[in-house]
């Protein structure tokens, strides 16, 4: 794996676009990519708990395939909508078929339900902060966290 800055990052993007990538199949392949790698992290998905904390756009879409990826080799998945519409670039009926259960965190009942489920977590996986965020998390996320 190389790492990149996010100006790099964004260059690559860019040019993948252009060589006739379209962002869904970007976002496939990175959500594909990421689910693949926590299950290997993990040496079985199946039997596991996930959290994946879902935000708006792209990001949030990865993190949906992510998850629906991890939910199809076995994982208890649950995905937290703590910002954005929830269907972030159309990926949630999908994530939802494969068994994701997609729940709202953006106001307190939401927020202690995120607190409670990864107090028993294998992995969670951020697909809110994007590519170079840089400024301090906020709420509903910055309450999830401190809870």
């Amino acid at each position: 794996m190389k790492a990149v800055t996010a100006a790099q990052m964004r260059r690559l993007e860019q040019a993948a676009v252009e060589a006739g990538v379209s962002l869904d199949e970007l976002m496939e392949n990175a959500g594909r990519a990421v689910g693949d790698e926590v299950a290997a992290k993990l040496g079985n998905a199946a039997g596991s708990r996930v959290v994946v904390l879902i935000g708006p756009g792209n990001n949030g879409g990865d993190g949906l395939v992510a998850a629906a990826r991890l939910a199809q080799r076995g994982a208890a998945v649950e995905a937290f909508v703590v910002a954005g519409s929830g269907d972030p670039a159309g990926k949630r009926p999908a994530a939802e078929a494969a068994g994701v259960k997609v729940k709202q965190a953006r106001d307190e009942p939401g927020i202690h339900a995120l607190s409670r489920a990864t107090e028993s977590v294998d992995v969670v996986i951020d697909a809110v902060l994007g590519t170079g965020a840089s400024r301090p998390i906020g709420d509903p996320l910055g309450r999830a966290l401190a809870a």
